[in-house]
């Protein structure tokens, strides 16, 4: 599944018609809604249920990549080999190439068809892994070299891209006087999707990123926040307890925290790094945010858990909520 619950394991990411799409209120829910709705049902292991938020989602989305792919990846949890298919196709024209290592398709594993595009595609992610993938960047409003800006790092979820997470993102980062930087995963997926792989990989791809903006842009580095989602989110964790040095403050949106990252926290991080954590309660990674804050707490870091009650493994469908953590960052001292 893209943009689900991958972290540091490999993880997993549906068709009966329902009469009716919900609303929220009297109007009809969003894009990021119906996106969130669909992430939160496919945690909860209800891929039927996933399959009309992600279908409605791909309405008012066609190109979206991930939003197709998960639709591909619940029909192929419900055994539904030939929409699965048909869905996985449509993923593909739309730049998904590497996609046999999900273990949602398993069901598909022995179909002729399945294993004739999985060769297809790698053929493609060989051709993508010659090219050079520079990090999405944005600066805000009269932008000047002759001025400091704080800079944010925004690492995008398993099976995304920065051209979409910066869509969504960097008008709200840019907004508040932030440089906006989002890397490309160093797992090319194809040219629509991409991953951050294990540590050996992602670590110097994201420092990387640093560098070129540092190099490029005026950036104050006192003031280096990083941001990830999900598979971006436990990188953010990482990086954010071994690198105090570099980073101010880290917001993580449903990301899982390594009970293996305490040592370092107790080994001194200190003050130094501010941590704002983001996550839905229905979201299986919900019990490392709370004893991640638990710890922080112990050790004199500050930090602040923001939980969903009604969310899964998602992104809050209102991006406002990200302002809300820039802004306890710059409050917080």
């Amino acid at each position: 599944m893209n943009e689900g619950v991958k972290m540091k394991i490999a993880g997993s990411l549906f068709m009966v018609c329902m009469c009716c799409i919900p609303l929220w209120g009297d109007e009809p829910m969003s894009a990021a809604d119906l996106v969130s709705a669909g992430m939160t049902a496919y945690s909860q292991d209800k891929y039927i249920e996933a399959i009309q938020y992600f279908r409605k989602a791909a309405e008012l989305r066609p190109e979206n990549s991930s939003v197709v792919y998960n639709v591909a990846c619940c029909y192929a949890l419900e055994n539904m080999s030939d929409s699965a298919l048909v869905w996985l196709n449509k993923a593909i024209k739309l730049g998904v190439y590497k996609f046999n290592d999900d273990t949602d398709f398993e069901s598909l594993s022995d179909n002729e068809e399945y294993q004739a595009l999985v060769s297809e595609c790698e053929a493609k992610i060989m051709e993508l892994e010659k090219q050079e993938w520079l990090p999405v960047v944005s600066v805000p409003e009269n932008y000047s070299s002759d001025t400091l800006y704080p800079l944010l790092i925004a690492l995008h979820g398993f099976g995304s891209n920065p051209e979409s997470f910066a869509r969504a993102l960097d008008s709200i980062v840019t907004n508040k006087g932030y440089i906006f930087c989002c890397p490309y995963g160093p797992e090319i997926r194809g040219t629509t999707a991409f991953g951050w792989g294990d540590d050996v990989v992602a670590d110097p791809c994201i420092k990387g990123a640093y560098t070129y903006v540092k190099e490029n842009y005026s950036v104050d580095t006192t003031k280096i926040i990083l941001l990830g989602y999900s598979q971006g989110g436990y990188y953010s964790f990482m990086l954010g307890v071994q690198y105090p040095e570099v980073f101010s403050g880290v917001i993580c949106v449903a990301g899982y925290y390594d009970d293996e990252f305490d040592e370092f926290v107790k080994d001194g991080l200190g003050t130094q790094t501010k941590f704002y954590m983001m996550i839905g309660e229905l979201d299986r990674s919900f019990e490392t945010n709370a004893h991640a804050d638990s710890v922080f707490k112990a050790h004199g870091v500050k930090s602040h858990l923001v939980s969903y009650p009604e969310l899964g493994h998602a992104f809050p469908a209102d991006k406002g909520e990200v302002v809300k953590a820039l802004e306890w960052m710059e409050t917080i001292e």
